[in-house]
């Protein structure tokens, strides 16, 4: 039996390689998604910093390479796709592709596989999960089966 959850990424650059696909934790993340568990990736609307601010420029790092000063966009806010997670809480690989919004060190990943592009925008996400805000969906098990199944219906429609 698998688990839903709700993880949210910032807004990134368009770039080749595009962003790798995964939850991104800290350390102090005790509650985790395990394999086989199903996840929605939400898109914040802004990339913040550390300190709460926007962020709009940020460097991409795929396999030892830095690409410095990249333009970060707007995001929707809502849904922008489904993966599947496939391992266990991990440091960051070299053939990820990870955006450094000024603290990338201090998170880990939890891999997942089986990207799949679904789009559900801010205000379809909040009817179906009942809640007005979202800002706290960093990362949140959904611990209703039956709500899981609905936003994944809704995601099909």
């Amino acid at each position: 039996m698998h688990d839903y959850w709700i993880t949210s990424h910032w807004p990134t650059p368009h770039s080749k390689p595009g962003q790798s696909r995964h939850v991104f934790v800290k350390q102090h993340n005790r509650t985790l998604p395990k394999p086989g568990d199903v996840v929605f990736i939400r898109e914040s609307i802004d990339a913040k910093d550390k300190h709460g601010r926007r962020v709009k420029k940020c460097d991409m790092h795929h396999r030892g390479q830095v690409t410095k000063g990249l333009d970060v966009r707007k995001g929707t806010g809502g849904i922008i796709g489904t993966a599947t997670v496939c391992g266990v809480r991990r440091k960051q690989e070299p053939d990820d592709v990870v955006f450094d919004f000024g603290d990338l060190r201090e998170w880990y990943v939890v891999p997942c596989q089986n990207f799949e592009e679904a789009s559900l925008s801010l205000k379809e996400l909040k009817d179906v999960l009942g809640k007005n805000a979202v800002r706290s969906l960093n990362l949140w098990p959904m611990r209703n089966d039956k709500l899981g199944s609905k936003l994944m219906h809704a995601l099909r429609k």
